[in-house]
């Protein structure tokens, strides 16, 4: 390939770990992005041509480009013509990277590829058609002294910031703070680590972020923290209030330490696909008018042996689920009505 490969911002941009290429092909344009990750146990990266001329319709892997700036939250109704007429007209040349980096930030994981830095590395080039830097395997450690840790705001995408012990985390929270590591489904990242929240977030903080059960769980026994009743797999189990502050553990220790890398994207991954922003927000609506109780019947609900697909392949979708009874919830304010235990006082 005679077109020369250009370096662009990975993933979550420039000042995060990992890397981006891409090089033109004529009528469209390859793009590579790789990145650290604690659960591939190495790097993941994510390979994708992407056609120069794109609409909401353009579908990438399975997912359209309307369904990755709806995630990005660049667009804001169904259909927004003229919102994307404005984003492509505003990143022009940079818009099939800008889709693949939302796709690497919200669609799912495994739609990445796993290995060690070399073998992503190996899996660009040959994509690519021409050679790349080595990626760095090494996890460089900051030199300030303080905590790499993430900040996932209310409302808002992760981002990475460095704390320097309890009073930073307070200055983030707003106030005395608890450890909600338990809130997380047991399986969800593969690390130990410190998630600290206000202490009175129920009370004083707006909904942040909901956690939904696995199937794991469901398996064996886990215990709702909304309702006190068997989680199902997909049904929120947990809700956090007010804005997060996550850092590593070091079990043998008993302390906080930064985290890696690796630890760092994956944290930033999972806020941003599996725990999005508005979550919270959409399950405590759901909480406060009443509905959840059934949501929990719609998942709950075992298919008879005459229906031809199981609940997830089914026309409705527990995302389409969720957006109907938000719709019914309507927009009204959050306040101290919700009833939730803030997932702390979880029998598990």
């Amino acid at each position: 390939m005679g077109s020369q490969i250009t370096k662009i911002p990975s993933i979550c941009g420039d000042s995060y770990p990992g890397v981006g290429y891409q090089v033109d092909s004529g009528d469209s344009v390859r793009v590579a992005m790789a990145w650290p990750s604690a659960s591939a146990e190495g790097w993941r990266s994510l390979t994708m041509e992407v056609p120069k001329k794109l609409s909401l319709e353009t579908e990438l892997n399975g997912f359209s480009v309307d369904y990755l700036l709806q995630r990005a939250d660049v667009l804001f109704g169904d259909g927004d013509w003229g919102g994307f007429k404005r984003y492509e007209h505003a990143l022009g040349d940079k818009m099939p990277s800008a889709i693949v980096r939302a796709f690497a930030r919200y669609a799912p994981v495994d739609l990445t590829h796993i290995g060690t830095a070399e073998t992503c590395r190996d899996e660009i080039v040959q994509f690519l058609g021409g050679e790349i830097p080595e990626l760095g395997s090494e996890d460089a450690e900051k030199v300030s002294g303080k905590t790499r840790a993430v900040l996932v705001p209310v409302g808002q995408d992760p981002v990475a910031i460095e704390i320097n012990g309890g009073k930073d985390i307070m200055d983030q929270v707003g106030g005395i703070f608890d450890n909600a590591s338990s809130s997380l489904p047991p399986d969800a990242l593969p690390f130990n680590l410190s998630m600290y929240v206000n202490d009175e977030g129920l009370y004083s903080c707006q909904p942040n972020r909901a956690f939904y059960a696995t199937e794991s769980m469901e398996h064996e026994g886990y215990y709702s923290a909304i309702d006190g009743k068997p989680v199902v797999s997909g049904l929120p189990s947990s809700l956090l209030f007010g804005n997060i502050v996550i850092t590593a553990f070091n079990p043998d220790t008993g302390e906080d330490k930064s985290l890696s890398a690796g630890e760092l994207m994956d944290v930033m991954n999972y806020f941003q696909r599996d725990s999005p922003r508005g979550s919270g927000r959409e399950v405590a609506l759901i909480v406060q008018n009443g509905l959840y109780g059934e949501l929990r019947e719609s998942l709950s609900h075992e298919p008879s042996v005459h229906e031809d697909k199981a609940l997830d392949n089914a026309s409705e979708s527990l995302d389409e689920m969720m957006e109907q009874k938000v719709e019914v919830a309507g927009d009204g304010i959050i306040g101290d009505a919700v009833d939730l235990d803030n997932a702390r006082n979880a029998d598990r």
